[in-house]
Order: structure tokens, then C-alpha cells, then sequence
């Protein structure tokens, strides 16, 4: 079986999210940090759903994301709340932080790379060992915002 990875910053592969307040917000979530409770505003990108159902009945699918855990998981509560979409998901802590950068170590994932495709808005914050392999199928596509 193929695996998909979703990979993302900040899951903005998937959503836009941000603290300030946001009228037309799909959804909100609390979530704690610096000692106070804040509010996340989402706005899912179009298809959002459709596209995560499909993708999750054809692929082992995985969101390796570099955004905390204590922000991500919950929001992937609410994207994936009886985890049937997700088969696994990956937090920044297992990141690698390099000049600045948090980079997604792919053998983490204890799987074939021969086998993941990846699905990232930033695509050179991936990393296997051999990277020259992985750059051999990056490709970028541009999207705008929602």
C-alpha cells in the first residue's frame, strides 16, 4: 500500500488558523499556552473534507506536522475526531531543528520512502537520509490562500 503524508507547518497544508479573531471561521478551539487560554480561529480550505475521505480510503495516510502538539492535536481533534482519517500523527517534537528550521525527518515514519508520496506547503523542510533521492520527486505546486 501507498502512503500519503501529509505534511505541513502549522497544518496550513490543510487550514488557515490564526489567534485573531476571524468573523467567517469555520471553527474555534481553546487551546493553553504562556500560562493563558487563547482561541484559534479555522478556516478550512475548500474541498477540505472531500479530499481527506478520499485520500484516507486509498492511502495508509499520515500528518507529520511541525506545529506543537499541544496546538495540533487539537486540531486534528476536531479535523479527525474518531481518528479514522489519521492513521498517524507526527509533531514537531519529532523534528529536527537545523538552522532555524524544524525538518521533517521522514524515517521516523518507519516506513518504506520508496513508498510515501508527500503532501507539504514547504517541501524542503523534509529530510530522509539520503536527500538527494527524495529531491529527485519534489515538485512544487502553488496555491493562494482560501
Amino acid at each position: 500500500m501507498l502512503i500519503l503524508c501529509l505534511s505541513c507547518y502549522n497544518a496550513e497544508t490543510l487550514v488557515h488558523s490564526t489567534l485573531e479573531h476571524c468573523a467567517d471561521a469555520d471553527f474555534t478551539f481553546p487551546v493553553h499556552f504562556n500560562f493563558r487560554e487563547h482561541t484559534i480561529y479555522v478556516r478550512c480550505r475548500p474541498y477540505l473534507k472531500e479530499f481527506l475521505d478520499r485520500v484516507a480510503s486509498m492511502f495508509e495516510t499520515i500528518i507529520f506536522t511541525a506545529s506543537q502538539s499541544i496546538y495540533a492535536e487539537q486540531l486534528l481533534n476536531v479535523l479527525d475526531p474518531k481518528r479514522k482519517l489519521f492513521r498517524h500523527r507526527v509533531y514537531r517534537e519529532s523534528c529536527v531543528y537545523v538552522e532555524g528550521n524544524y525538518l521533517k525527518d521522514l524515517t521516523v515514519l518507519g516506513r518504506d520512502l520508496t513508498r510515501v508520496m508527500i503532501v507539504d506547503n514547504s517541501p524542503q523542510v523534509c529530510t530522509i537520509i539520503s536527500f538527494t533521492f527524495l529531491q529527485s520527486f519534489v515538485f512544487s505546486i502553488q496555491f493562494s490562500f482560501l
